[in-house]
């Protein structure tokens, strides 16, 4: 059987890419390199975490380069190697799974290598791509924790589908539990509860801290944020409090100049005693028997160091000041269980405002805030923007899309340049482009072996530099 990514559409349209193939053709699949054209000089290869590493060797240092060519659109990359090295490796990606690339050596400015190289699907990225709603695409690349096989990876996408780029997580469960672009050249992951790592774009790991070794303070889940050189990312422990009953206290920890440090948790703001925690097993199996009446899924860090909070349990979302304290709220249910007094005041009725089990609060480019209204039940999620006037404390409603899916964990929602919305249902691994018009790019990834796969916790825009 050919390996490869196959995208089928169900729905016809225009596409964002136009000097390639088109991503809807009926029947598209990429199968993986015969191998009868490919060539491979001087040790330069393309590995399973489709990187293309060249090793060099030379006798003067000067101007350094590794440019890649794909045969299939005609894009080319290049990728500047250290210019005071005499051996090493260079590495490049961003190329296609299952297509050859056409990789040249150059040293000051003259080719000294080339050759026409396999690149191969592995089978943790053999994937299907159904393109369900096929309108236009803003998406450069999207990238997102996804393995159909082994250990955890990261993957990105381009427009079409395609599979571009991976970063095996080097250990850990099959589910990694969430990651962000880190804005200073790579990834930072949470690849899992005990374990925290950090990638460039071409592999080299600069950060691994461990609750084992002690580098991590808590344990740390859901959703992380970065800010310049810092990180931040939500953590939790458990504590006995004044009835005698055990409760997850949610927290944040920041990590700088390879140090972590927990530096803030919920008992900062409220007393969660009393209050209840949801029926059914409990996603801390770490604290069973804990109440779990907070749950803090997501944080977004703010130009000024204040952070956008989603607390799911309690429907609200808080905005928190440097000084640790709420500076508002945002309240999902007309009954709130907490931050009343900090209460944003809704000024319109033309969308219905409210929303249960939200994750992934942000701010958008344009200062909106974004949220996902992932519902309770049988309900279908919903993403809703609000425009937040802080000075007079009020929130209005500004957009509502309806996904047609029940999407009751995780998931993502992130503001585009056109002002869309590049959208993700982790449970059903589906991401969506959402506009004024509503849905206009929709398309599932399922597993090619048995057409399933792990949830996608987080989809984030990328180009694979920044």
């Amino acid at each position: 059987m050919l390996l490869g990514i196959a995208l089928v559409a169900c729905s016809g349209g225009s596409d964002a890419e136009t000097d390639t193939t088109s991503p809807t053709d009926l029947t598209h699949e990429t199968g993986a390199p015969t191998g009868e054209t490919a060539t491979t000089p001087a040790g330069c290869r393309v590995d399973d975490d489709l990187k293309v590493r060249c090793p060099f060797s030379r006798s003067e240092p000067g101007a350094l380069e590794l440019v890649l060519e794909l045969p299939v659109d005609g894009t080319t990359r290049s990728f500047a190697g250290e210019p005071t090295a005499l051996t090493g490796e260079l590495v490049g990606w961003d190329v296609v799974a299952g297509e050859d690339v056409f990789a040249s050596v150059l040293d000051h400015g003259v080719v000294v290598d080339s050759a026409l190289l396999s690149v191969p699907v592995p089978p943790s990225a053999d994937i299907v791509v159904t393109v369900e709603v096929d309108g236009p695409s803003v998406v450069d690349r999207v990238a997102f924790p996804f393995a159909c096989s082994g250990d955890p990876q990261l993957m990105a996408l381009d427009a079409r589908g395609r599979v571009r780029w991976l970063q095996p997580s080097g250990g850990g469960t099959q589910v990694m539990p969430t990651f962000a672009t880190s804005g200073r050249g790579g990834v930072v992951a949470v690849t899992s509860r005990e374990a925290l790592r950090e990638w460039r774009w071409d592999g080299t790991q600069v950060l691994d801290l461990e609750l084992a070794d002690g580098t991590l303070p808590r344990l740390v889940h859901h959703a992380l944020d970065t800010s310049g050189e810092e990180t931040f990312v939500l953590d939790a422990d458990s504590q006995t409090l004044s009835d005698a009953e055990d409760y997850i206290i949610d927290g944040v920890t920041h990590i700088s100049g390879g140090q972590a440090s927990h530096v803030w948790d919920i008992l900062d703001v409220m007393d969660p005693v009393g209050l209840p925690g949801p029926a059914g097993p409990s996603y801390w199996f770490q604290f069973l028997g804990s109440r779990d009446t907070v749950h803090v899924n997501s944080i977004d860090v703010q130009p000024d160091g204040t952070w956008i909070l989603s607390l799911k349990h309690l429907d609200t979302v808080v905005k928190v000041g440097r000084n640790g304290q709420v500076l508002w709220s945002l309240l999902g249910t007309p009954t709130p269980l907490a931050f009343q007094a900090e209460a944003l005041t809704l000024t319109s009725d033309k969308l219905d405002p409210t929303f249960q089990y939200p994750h992934h609060a942000s701010t958008t480019p344009w200062g909106t805030l974004l949220l996902i209204d992932n519902g309770r039940g049988s309900q279908t999620t919903r993403i809703l923007e609000f425009a937040i006037d802080e000075g007079a404390r009020e929130a209005t409603p500004l957009r509502a899309w309806d996904l047609g899916m029940e999407c009751p964990v995780q998931g993502s929602a992130f503001g585009m340049p056109d002002h869309s919305v590049l959208a993700l249902c982790a449970r059903t691994r589906t991401l969506f482009e959402l506009d004024d018009e509503g849905i206009r790019r929709q398309m599932s990834i399922t597993c090619r072996e048995d057409g399933g796969g792990p949830a996608i916790a987080r989809a984030y825009p990328t180009n694979l530099t920044d």
